[in-house]
């Protein structure tokens, strides 16, 4: 017969000692987000403007609205709690404040296009001049020896979306939606380990539409006369009309 022998009993302990990485050569407090992520993450709209809102220290204004670009939205948010007006946006180191209004910027580079998002928001170093607030630099991607490129669409419409209750109770359409985010990149080699190039265009289109109601009074009541009431869509009586 086969008997079962009982094994050796083994434990090892190690200890590692690694050499803690400080940070010696400047004091800036930051966060860096990589390409792969900002790809992936669901940022409304689609803009990079909205990694910003998930930043410690970070509060967006009441207008502030990531889904659309320029003026229309706005990058109004406050840093530490300095002023709004008071961040630096710059693409690959370059400038991208619209420097007319300073509440917005002028290039809104596509997520796919994005190789890194940084944010420095406190103690930065004298390179970064013009800003109180955070410095909000964009690196854009490369090409390599290997020709790489996609296409992409992402879409929204109002025929998947149920009707507002107002819009029910007053027998009024279905509020229009329909917005269409698409667009393609490219990038690849000129000259082999010498030379590249990346293309990538981007387009938003929208339409939106929100229905407005309002009680208002009749004519016979801006004359003073409040003996007929009108009857609301409920079967409730009430001393407005709807228009």
């Amino acid at each position: 017969s086969n008997k079962l022998e009982v094994g050796n009993v083994n434990e090892q302990v190690t200890v590692e000692a690694n050499t803690v990485q400080v940070e010696t050569t400047t004091g800036a407090v930051g966060n860096v987000v990589e390409g792969n992520e900002v790809r992936e993450l669901p940022l409304n709209g689609r803009s990079f403007a909205q990694l910003t809102q998930l930043m410690p220290g970070v509060s967006p204004q009441a207008n502030f609205d990531s889904k659309n670009k320029g003026l229309l939205a706005g990058v109004d948010f406050s840093v530490n709690g300095n002023s709004t007006t008071g961040n630096i946006f710059t693409v690959d180191g370059v400038n991208n404040n619209d420097i007319g209004s300073n509440r917005t910027i002028l290039v809104y580079p596509s997520v796919d296009a994005i190789q890194e998002f940084k944010i420095l928001r406190n103690s930065y170093g004298p390179e970064y001049g013009q800003a109180m607030g955070a410095v909000v630099n964009i690196i854009t991607r490369g090409g390599t020896n290997q020709f790489h490129g996609g296409a992409f669409y992402f879409g929204r419409n109002d025929a998947m979306n149920a009707t507002d209750y107002f819009n029910n109770l007053h027998g009024l359409p279905k509020d229009v939606l329909r917005r269409n985010d698409f667009g393609y990149n490219l990038g690849g080699p000129i000259l082999k380990d010498k030379l590249f190039f990346f293309w990538s265009q981007e387009w938003n289109r929208e339409l939106r539409g929100a229905q407005r109601a309002a009680n208002v009074p009749t004519d016979a009541e801006k004359a003073g006369d409040f003996s007929t009431l009108r009857v609301a869509s409920d079967g409730s009586e009430c001393d407005t009309a709807y228009k």
